[in-house]
């Protein structure tokens, strides 16, 4: 399930510079209580791993920033993307939102002025392109101490891990191995993202793929988002 939602104020919308841990917030809040705490807390558990399986794009609106002071002026109206691997969360989400008589981001009040819900058809093929950037990554040792490498989206180990994270989640989802074949193919690179979440550095890349597998497969990834980090708002990717 895949949800738009078009959001108003009465000026503009004042938010840090990297402001996805404050959109994440604003989706937790409004889930039901206790799918907010069960996906907080547990997700969906792969064996020692933990998925939560639902991600989100960037906000897209005219903006201006402001990087002296690490903040990003948007006016309204802003669109925001939410994607769900598990309808009833995604249910969840959606119904609070409409029900909600404002929205609260970052102590921004909002006002809703529409909502799209979209749960596309797909093939053993789809093409999609980002509306938020895809991180992969591997971690090692290295003198003693613990190190992130993250891949682009031309080196051999973009797709490679693309296509292992999913095959976990589909693991995850369905309690069962994927049956059959997946392949992931960069057919576009986009710029490269730098981006903090709660003080973390994190790099991430734009870009355009083909999927081909299973319709299982690709709606899960149109569902949960691509790469890692999707809950903090990495991966999320639509048709083109």
């Amino acid at each position: 399930m895949q949800i738009r939602i078009t959001l108003i104020s009465d000026g503009p919308i004042l938010l840090p510079i990297h402001y996805n841990e404050h959109v994440q917030a604003m989706l937790y809040r409004y889930l039901d209580r206790d799918i907010a705490t069960r996906l907080h807390n547990e997700g969906f558990r792969y064996r020692k791993r933990s998925f939560k399986l639902f991600t989100f794009s960037r906000i897209h609106a005219r903006s201006r920033y402001d990087r002296r002071n690490k903040l990003i002026t948007f006016f309204p109206p802003i669109r925001i993307h939410f994607a769900f691997a598990v309808d009833s969360v995604g249910r969840s989400f959606l119904n609070n939102v409409i029900k909600a008589d404002s929205i609260v981001l970052e102590g921004n009040l909002l006002q809703v002025a529409d909502v799209q819900i979209s749960s596309p058809a797909v093939g053993e093929e789809m093409r999609v392109k980002t509306l938020s950037p895809i991180t992969v990554y591997r971690t090692h040792l290295k003198d003693g101490r613990k190190r992130t490498t993250y891949y682009p989206p031309d080196s051999p180990e973009f797709p490679l891990l693309i296509k292992l994270n999913l095959l976990r989640k589909y693991e995850t989802l369905y309690g069962r191995e994927y049956p059959s074949s997946l392949e992931v193919e960069v057919l576009k690179r986009g710029k490269m993202a730098i981006i903090k979440y709660k003080g973390t550095v994190i790099k991430a890349w734009d870009a355009h793929l083909l999927l081909t597998g299973e319709p299982e497969i690709l709606k899960l990834a149109l569902g949960a988002g691509l790469g890692a980090k999707n809950s903090q708002g990495f991966g999320m990717v639509i048709l083109t």
